[in-house]
């Protein structure tokens, strides 16, 4: 077999319907049923035919098989479909310290000024505000002899109590003390905390509000009523505004 793509001969055979096209080698004659030579074909377009050579001489045409079609491959998007916003307060002060955190949150917890609403979710009432995730960071600095640093350590916990028992612990940890070096003491300057508030509002949106010490973040809301609402009653609020 030459095994050969022509692609610059092609024609249409004696004998073979009009619509049959073949590609042959140059100067070859394709002999259908006897070996009697006959006239070459003439070069008119561009296929993709395989040539065969059969014995004696004698030629054929062999015709590989159709291109596989693949199916068109469609683009699939992302659709919008809700439109969450986040706002950010920067407080022009850090809250002082988790009393003072504590007494914002349980303002809202006990007040609901922003009128949030109980709904229901697998079988069981929420309330309109919930608490959610806590993190409380407290940092123990070691001093030299000079006062300068020679380490620190930080330790955190998912309460405010938590947090001030693992201080403690490590503040009379003799071990850790004599690893690090110098005398250890709270830096409470340093510390850090946030409390989440998992609100519902009236028109089915729950949204969140994390006070920090440094800021208090608004996320997940859609209506810009709910952030009016929210900066209304924080300009009230001496120790965010």
């Amino acid at each position: 077999m030459i095994g050969r793509l022509i692609g610059d001969w092609h024609g249409w055979l004696p004998g073979d319907a009009p619509n049959q096209h073949e590609t042959v080698v140059p100067g070859l004659w394709r002999n259908k049923n006897t070996h009697a030579p006959q006239t070459p074909l003439s070069p008119i377009a561009i296929v993709s035919d395989i040539v065969c050579a059969g014995a004696g001489g004698t030629a054929s045409v062999c015709r590989s098989p159709p291109a596989r079609q693949e199916p068109p491959i469609m683009a699939v998007d992302f659709e919008q479909i809700r439109n969450n916003k986040t706002a950010v307060r920067n407080l022009p002060a850090p809250l002082a310290d988790t009393a003072a955190l504590e007494a914002v949150v349980g303002s809202i917890l006990a007040d609901n000024p922003f009128g949030c609403v109980a709904y229901e979710s697998g079988g069981e009432t929420i309330p309109g505000v919930v608490r959610g995730r806590e993190q409380y960071t407290a940092r123990i600095v070691y001093l030299d002899g000079d006062g300068k640093k020679a380490g620190a350590a930080t330790v955190t916990a998912g309460t405010t109590a938590g947090m001030n028992a693992a201080a403690d612990a490590v503040l009379a940890d003799a071990a850790l003390t004599a690893a690090v070096g110098g005398t250890p003491q709270r830096d409470a300057n340093k510390d850090s905390y946030s409390c989440q508030l998992k609100c519902h509002d009236p028109n089915g949106e729950t949204y969140t509000l994390t006070f920090g010490r440094k800021a208090v973040r608004l996320t997940s809301y859609e209506d810009d009523a709910i952030l009016d609402a929210v900066e209304d009653w924080a300009d009230t609020v001496v120790s965010l505004s």
